[in-house]
This record gives structure tokens, C-alpha cells and sequence, in this order.
């Protein structure tokens, strides 16, 4: 289990109590984010304070599992034919009622941002082009988040999205990930996107670092037409179930 430097667990027992007995399927694009969550799923799946079962694939999810569906596309030329077959996936989930399901999307879904540096919340929204080849990822996670509201609000589906950026290096950042995505899987409201707690993408930046635009030089050479690094506000998800 990963452990604070004061020997106490990170991770919140309260939110892993909820999934004791309980399965969750990993399905959807395979992808870094993919990865990272099997791997510290099942490194926790096989400790003794949790108890719950991982496993993979559409085929695998029986009623009142919790479904982890994953949408990364970036830097994928042939996306669009995956993201297609994504979203495909929302019918046979429906069909198949699980307790929840997860869409974990991509802060990229805010394209590009200008102005002056702030915190992004979940219902703001940055330029893409529709006709660029490199964003066409980011057009296809936009219509997977669409795809994942709609099936929500109209069908039913209990499906909740959460934004993910650059996996976390440490462990604290890693648990805090895990926690906020479980969060939203229990918690989140159905049709609602949440944005997981990372840092500033571009900059590299802490989030103190975030609330302003720099050194006097910074600000005489900055352009409204220059794009600014995103933060993110994590701060919806971090309520969850508190």
C-alpha cells in the first residue's frame, strides 16, 4: 500500500471500503493512462487491506461491475477509427448495467487557452482546430465526452468522465489520482466531468505558480495571441463524498 512519510496509508481507506468484494473492468483504448491505472489497480488488488478484483475487456463486465473506459488518443494518427469503436462501447455497457462507469478523458479536451493564466474548471473550453491533423485527438476525446453525456442523460447509462493529465511521477500524486478517480466512480454524478488533480501542463509550474503570469519581462512580452499553459482545478472531484 502506498504510505505517507509518517507511515500513514495515502490512500483512503473510506473510498477502497466501498469496492471490498466488488470488481472493476478496464476497458477501451489501450494507453499510458490504461496502463498506469492496471498496474497500481492490482498492485492494491493484491494487498490484503483491499479486496476487490480487477480484471479487462468489454466482454468481461457483468451487472453491477465498475467499468474504468478509457478514451486516450493523443498523438494517434489513426484515431479516428478507434474512436469509433468506442463508441460502440456505450451501447454494449448499457446493455450489460453496470454499478458505474468511469470515461477517464484527457485534459486536452481544453485545447488551447488564451488570455491570462487561470484555473480551468469543467465547464470551460479552449480552441481546437477541426481541421488539424495533430488535434484531431483532441476532437475525438471532445466526442467521446459528448457520447458519454448523452448516454447518461437519455439512456440512463451512470457514466461519469474524469479529465486526466500527464501521469503523476510520485507516489502522493499517484494516490491522489487513484482517490479523486475513485471518487468520481462512486460519487460523481452521472453525465458530469470532473477534472483529476495534476500540474500545469506547458509550464511544469506548481499551482501557486499558476495565479500569475511571471517576472515584469514576462508580462511585456506576452501576447494576447500566444496560448498560456493550462491548470487545472481539481476541486469538484476532491468533494466528492466528503
Amino acid at each position: 500500500m502506498r504510505q505517507s512519510k509518517d507511515g500513514q496509508n495515502v490512500l483512503q481507506n473510506t473510498i477502497w471500503d466501498h469496492l471490498a468484494g466488488r470488481r472493476i473492468v478496464l476497458a477501451g483504448i489501450p494507453g499510458e493512462s490504461y496502463t498506469r491505472f492496471l498496474e497500481n489497480l492490482e498492485n492494491l488488488a493484491g494487498q490484503p487491506d483491499f479486496t476487490f478484483e480487477v480484471a479487462e475487456g468489454l466482454e468481461q463486465v457483468t451487472a453491477g461491475d465498475f467499468v474504468l473506459l478509457f478514451a486516450e488518443l493523443s498523438g494517434r494518427k489513426d484515431c479516428w477509427s478507434q474512436e469509433l469503436e468506442l463508441l460502440n462501447f456505450f451501447p454494449t455497457l448499457l446493455n450489460k448495467a453496470p454499478a458505474s462507469v468511469l470515461l477517464v478523458s484527457g485534459s486536452g479536451i481544453y485545447g488551447k487557452q488564451y488570455g491570462s493564466e487561470r484555473f480551468l474548471c469543467e465547464d470551460e473550453i479552449g480552441y481546437v482546430c477541426h481541421t488539424k491533423q495533430d488535434e484531431l485527438a483532441l476532437q475525438c476525446l471532445r466526442t467521446s465526452e459528448h457520447f458519454a453525456c448523452r448516454f447518461a442523460k437519455e439512456k440512463g447509462l451512470p457514466v461519469k468522465t474524469a479529465r486526466l493529465g500527464a501521469w503523476p511521477k510520485n507516489s502522493d500524486s499517484v494516490a491522489g489520482v487513484l482517490d479523486a478517480a475513485m471518487r468520481v466512480l462512486l460519487y460523481g454524478v452521472c453525465g458530469e466531468a470532473y477534472n483529476l488533480p495534476e500540474e500545469c501542463i506547458g509550464s511544469h509550474a506548481g499551482a501557486a505558480d499558476c495565479q500569475d503570469t511571471g517576472t515584469e519581462e514576462n508580462r511585456i512580452r506576452y501576447s494576447p495571441l500566444q496560448a498560456v499553459p493550462l491548470c487545472i482545478d481539481a476541486e469538484k472531484a476532491g468533494k466528492l463524498g466528503k
